[in-house]
């Protein structure tokens, strides 16, 4: 046991003494924010200052349409031939037509544009002009509006689980978040670090290092303390995070909290009522968004994600090692990685049928597998997950990393010491039979 020790302090110590830990350590939070931030705002920076012109034969919707910041309109009189010839000597986005007989055939309005609108845009252009035309229409039928209005009523039909103490279901749009975020986490770390597992027993097995080590140690120590002494790296890492990332939360939460704290179910009410300008459908949906993150519980999704990583790294690390000890170079090594990664990488490409339906059959399975159970169970914990399951699919994980550790050590203590030959699949079965 001491001997593990020792190599699990040389391991730990020679990895978070680098340069590149210390920089990964402190930028990570920052960059895994950068990538959920940087899309939305590259996609609001693509749609600044962008104009449509206006050409409304009905002289209805003159000046009526309402701007964005990003979005404004530009009214103009003519033909509509008139506006396509002195477009193409604009930066415009699109000319929207209006025709004289839009009211009674809303199907003649068109976009005329260079090159394809974006969805959001086509969308937020009927949005409003179907918006308006159902006004005139009321209007010119004579019909009170106000009254209209009020007979618009929005149902946001909630459920609440039976297995689950009746726990009402909140909006979805959190636990989502939660559950593509932790489930891509726990890919990079089982990734990253079963990866330095494997490029550490390639590089002391190339140095000839190895032969010196394993007069000293077992074969058995040696690959548990290089395992165990990156995963405590890993989870130094990973602990790092969170408090950083906490450090930056609490921070936040003092500037902006106090924001957010006005559309929760106590001062909806009073936020709305001294508020008017604000959209009650809107404000309503921040009300449930805010709602569905204090509903989640973030510790026992924190335990869950350490089990899952810990255990799940540990199974993948043994493999890992086996695979290294088993080739030459690191550029043999590819075939072997891909294969091993594939069920990891099958889960996040099923990640939308997880999603949609988190008790599917196909979701089940995935749970249960060992080499698929890390990512999936962290992209369904945040929807519930039964606890019979939840404890099968540990259960099943933790036997499965005893069993492949037992298989890995079999065919790591001969590997490691094989030079100059590719080992053939039959000779590493014949590795597994040796006592």
């Amino acid at each position: 046991m001491n001997k593990i020790w020792l190599i699990v302090q040389r391991e730990f110590l020679t990895r978070v003494r680098k340069k590149s830990f210390l920089v990964m350590t402190m930028l990570g939070p920052f960059l895994f924010a950068a990538g959920m931030i940087v899309p939305i705002w590259v996609g609001s920076v693509s749609e600044e200052n962008k104009v449509i012109e206006v050409l409304d034969n009905t002289g209805y919707f003159q000046y009526k349409l309402p701007q964005t910041p990003g979005l404004k309109f530009a009214y103009f009189n003519g033909t509509l031939d008139q506006r396509i010839r002195n477009f193409v000597m604009t930066d415009h986005e699109a000319i929207l037509h209006i025709p004289a007989t839009a009211l009674d055939k809303p199907e003649g309005v068109m976009l005329y544009s260079e090159s394809q609108v974006s969805p959001q845009m086509r969308f937020y252009l009927e949005k409003i002009l179907s918006q308006q035309m159902s006004l005139e229409i009321i209007k010119r039928a004579g019909l009170d509006t106000v009254l209209l209005n009020s007979l618009n009523v929005n149902i946001a039909i909630q459920s609440k689980s039976i297995t689950n103490e009746w726990q009402e279901k909140k909006d979805e749009t959190a636990s989502l978040i939660v559950s593509l975020f932790s489930s891509v986490l726990i890919l990079f770390f089982i990734v990253l670090y079963g990866g330095q597992v494997m490029r550490g027993v390639i590089e002391e097995k190339s140095n000839r290092i190895i032969e010196v080590i394993i007069s000293s140690v077992k074969p058995f120590q040696l690959m548990m303390g290089k395992i165990a002494g990156i995963a405590l790296v890993s989870m130094l890492q990973f602990l790092l995070w969170i408090s950083i990332t906490l450090a930056i939360s609490y921070f936040v939460n003092q500037r902006y909290g106090a924001v957010f704290t006005l559309f929760s179910d106590e001062n909806i009410e009073y936020t709305l009522k001294n508020n008017p300008q604000l959209d009650m459908k809107e404000a309503m949906e921040i009300n449930e968004l805010v709602n569905a993150i204090e509903s989640i519980d973030f510790t026992y999704i924190l335990a869950v994600f350490i089990f899952y990583f810990i255990v799940g790294y540990l199974l993948y690390s043994a493999i890992f090692a086996a695979i290294g000890s088993v080739v030459d170079s690191e550029t043999d090594t590819q075939q072997f990685v891909f294969a091993l990664i594939a069920p990891l990488m099958f889960c996040m490409v099923m990640a939308n049928s997880i999603i949609s339906d988190p008790n599917s059959g196909l979701a089940y399975w995935l749970s249960i597998i060992p080499f698929t159970s890390p990512v999936t169970m962290m992209l369904r914990i945040p929807f519930g997950v039964p606890v019979s399951e939840l404890f099968l699919s540990m259960g099943v994980l933790v036997f499965s990393f005893i069993l492949f550790t037992y298989i890995a050590s079999k065919i790591y203590r001969v590997g490691i010491l094989m030079y100059g030959k590719k080992a053939s699949l039959g000779e590493v079965l014949k590795w597994l039979k040796y006592k």
